[in-house]
């Protein structure tokens, strides 16, 4: 830490939210059957970043303990080591940008409507006609169809509500995604999860690369505050105190007679 409140120490706080971004992780893991591959992916870079900033922290305090700086001095050499660690652990944020690339990928890959089996134009006009039928039905029945047949894996019903071009108006997305989002629970129980760790670990290195770059990316600097321009401006408004000119008929007449 540095003495005499010239610059306080930065390690601190981002050590103890990477400690709980471990914890987090490793209970994941634990308590809710995250993936292992995940998750320990997430922990080494964890561990990298702890690392660094270990690093940092006593870089730290020898500048803090140093006598022969001043004030100034162990600003400017705290300036120049912060800069240098900021750029070591900018791999953080392209770790957040992997992990929601694949969260992304794999997501739409999992949840991607199969293929017809034989002719396509066959698939077509029997997915239409799948269309017509339940547009005929009151809308819980509808539902009820609609659950009964992913239960059964029924592929031409998947496609005919889900490639519908007036979805909408057939079935809710919330209720499609929901019946389908739980038809994979059961059948793909491990991709499921994975997707879910996948996503979680994009929030976690997101999280601490803002706190990083809170922490960071402008220490030491004034902040520029831009102050507004001096001098007059023109609004185009006119003098309300200066009375108007007379007209004609203003004057009186030179021929007037008064009585």
């Amino acid at each position: 830490m540095i003495t005499g409140n010239v610059i306080s120490s930065i390690t601190p706080s981002l050590s103890a939210l990477t400690q709980r971004l471990r914890e987090e992780a490793l209970a994941a893991k634990e308590f809710e059957s995250a993936d292992a591959d995940v998750i320990g992916g997430v922990v080494t870079v964890l561990d990298q970043v702890e690392g660094i900033l270990a690093e940092l922290n006593t870089v730290e305090e020898k500048i803090a303990t140093d006598e022969t700086l001043s004030a100034v001095g162990k600003q400017q050499k705290m300036m120049v080591l912060v800069e240098q660690t900021y750029a070591k652990l900018r791999f953080v944020a392209k770790k957040a940008e992997d992990r929601q690339q694949a969260y992304t990928q794999e997501k739409a890959t999992l949840e991607q409507v199969p293929r017809p089996v034989g002719n396509e134009l066959v698939a077509y006009w029997r997915e239409r006609e799948i269309r017509d039928l339940l547009r005929q039905l009151p809308i819980a029945q509808r539902m009820e169809a609609y659950m009964r047949g992913r239960a059964q894996n029924d592929q031409d019903l998947q496609r005919a509500v889900t490639l519908a071009p007036l979805r909408e108006d057939l079935l809710p997305s919330e209720f499609v995604q929901r019946v389908d989002g739980e038809y994979l629970e059961k059948t793909r129980p491990q991709q499921v999860q994975r997707l879910a760790t996948l996503k979680r670990a994009a929030e976690w290195f997101q999280l601490l690369w803002h706190a990083i770059e809170l922490q960071m990316a402008n220490f030491g600097k004034i902040p520029n505050f831009k102050t507004p321009p001096n001098g007059t401006m023109d609004l185009g408004l006119k003098d309300t105190t200066t009375p108007p000119k007379k007209s004609a008929a203003d004057k009186a007449p030179t021929n007037a007679v008064f009585v």
